[in-house]
C-alpha cells in the first residue's frame, strides 16, 4: 500500500505521494509563492474572514475539502499544497503536519 504523506520545511508544506506501480514519486510542492499578488492576497482575505479559529481540532474539514469551498466560492484553483501553505501564513497549524489532507483547530462555522 503507497503511503501519502507531507511535511513542513521552513514554513513551507510539501505533500509527497509514494511510489506508484511505475516507481515514480509525485510531488505536490506549489506554495502561495507560485501565485500572483492578487491572487495571494483573496485567499488570505477569504481565510481571515471565513475560517473561524477554535479550541480543538476539527476532524469535519480538512485542508482538502476547504480549499474546494473556497474554489467554488472564488472560482480560483489552488493545489492542495497551496492552500495548506496558505493556512500556515495565517497561522493554521494542522494537527499532523505528516497527513496529506490536514486537520485543524477551527470552527464548524467556518
Amino acid at each position: 500500500m503507497n503511503k501519502c504523506y507531507s511535511e513542513i520545511i521552513d514554513n513551507i508544506p510539501i505533500t509527497r505521494w509514494c511510489p506508484f506501480h511505475d516507481g515514480k514519486i509525485s510531488i505536490d510542492n506549489e506554495t502561495m509563492n507560485d501565485l500572483d499578488e492578487d491572487t495571494r492576497y483573496t485567499v488570505l482575505e477569504w481565510i481571515k474572514w471565513r475560517i473561524v479559529p477554535a479550541k480543538k481540532f476539527n476532524f469535519h474539514h480538512s485542508s482538502y475539502g476547504i480549499k474546494h469551498r473556497l474554489q467554488e466560492e472564488l472560482n480560483l484553483y489552488l493545489t492542495n499544497n497551496q492552500f495548506k501553505h496558505a493556512m500556515l501564513m495565517c497561522g493554521y497549524l494542522p494537527k499532523d503536519e505528516n497527513e496529506t489532507n490536514w486537520i485543524y483547530a477551527i470552527s464548524d462555522k467556518s
